[in-house]
């Protein structure tokens, strides 16, 4: 078992200790600077014990592959949330399926990873009658992250993405966000990028959506090559590495295949970006291959009458009816 949850209130646990140590020290007349070395010490011990223990299972998913090649997305839910959003982003991975099968697409399994608590009995047949295999896996969670504060812990539980690692069953794997959609025939360029993702480090496309100073990667659609090794590689540096946990993994795996990234076709992840009745959409219908909705007003929560890309969204169907 995984213990990223009770690493995180045992965390908590270690904040109340260190509260009232704090306190025992300013009456015994104990310097500032050694209290705080002290609690640096034991934050230091407690984050190296929690490393080696929080993800013991690092064994490669087992999966009866039919291609060689697999489209994996994650859903990644927690209690509060499980309710008004699983159905959502079930919809949206039922439709991301069919986007791709009817683009051509139909030469790759397509995998699911659920963690968090169980979806309805109905989203799970959704998604399987959608032609996704759902493999339940445990979560990975930031260690700079506690988990009472919910947002920044949602955001968090997006370091699981690197369970990809882990299905070797394949020789490539495509992550591709929920919040994902295919215009285009997804073959050519992602032939293109097998061809280009040899090694360990995973392709991407940089990101349009920010203003980086420095070359910056998106997370949201990714070819990798599963290694078990590098998986445990991820595990073990992510304790370690300094880094800005607004982007949660996307910014660690920028940090730590600093340089080495590879850049896969621009047209496999360009963004779409809705605010208010403004669309700031980065596609060109005619290249675009993968239609990536990252900003924070998704499809299923705005009005789409003025945006062509999201009313796409809406037209698509759930199911394919020729997959048997």
């Amino acid at each position: 078992m995984v213990l990223c949850d009770i690493r995180d209130k045992v965390r908590f646990a270690y904040f109340i200790f260190f509260m009232n140590l704090s306190k025992y020290f300013v009456r015994r007349d104990v310097t500032f600077a050694s209290v705080i070395v002290l609690i640096l010490v034991i934050i230091l011990f407690s984050n190296f014990l929690f490393s080696v223990y929080q993800c013991p299972e690092d064994r490669p998913i087992v999966v009866a592959a039919k291609h060689r090649r697999a489209i994996v997305s994650l859903l990644s839910l927690t209690s509060s949330d499980a309710n008004h959003l699983s159905y959502n982003y079930t919809v949206s991975l039922c439709k991301l399926a069919v986007s791709f099968r009817a683009r051509g697409g139909h030469s790759h399994d397509f995998i699911v990873l659920l963690v968090g608590n169980p979806i309805q009995i109905s989203e799970f047949h959704m998604l399987r009658r959608a032609g996704w295999t759902v493999i339940p896996v445990d979560a990975i969670v930031s260690p700079l992250v506690y988990s009472f504060d919910h947002n920044k812990y949602t955001t968090a539980r997006m370091y699981t993405k690197f369970q990809i690692w882990r299905l070797t069953s394949y020789e490539h794997v495509v992550y591709v966000d929920s919040d994902t959609i295919v215009l285009r025939d997804p073959m050519p360029a992602l032939e293109r990028a097998y061809e280009l993702v040899k090694g360990d480090p995973p392709g991407m496309v940089i990101d349009l959506g920010f203003c980086w100073t420095r070359e910056y990667y998106n997370a949201g659609v990714m070819v990798v090559k599963p290694s078990v090794r590098v998986f445990r590689d991820l595990i073990f540096y992510r304790n370690w590495r300094l880094y800005n946990n607004f982007l949660a993994e996307q910014e660690f795996l920028n940090i730590f295949y600093c340089g080495r990234i590879v850049p896969i076709p621009r047209e496999l992840n360009v963004p779409a970006y809705y605010h208010g009745n403004v669309s700031c959409a980065l596609i060109d219908a005619d290249t675009t291959v993968i239609a990536h909705y990252n900003g924070e007003e998704k499809p299923w929560l705005v009005n789409c009458t003025s945006h062509p890309i999201c009313r796409y969204w809406h037209k698509m169907p759930l199911y394919d009816n020729t997959l048997k």
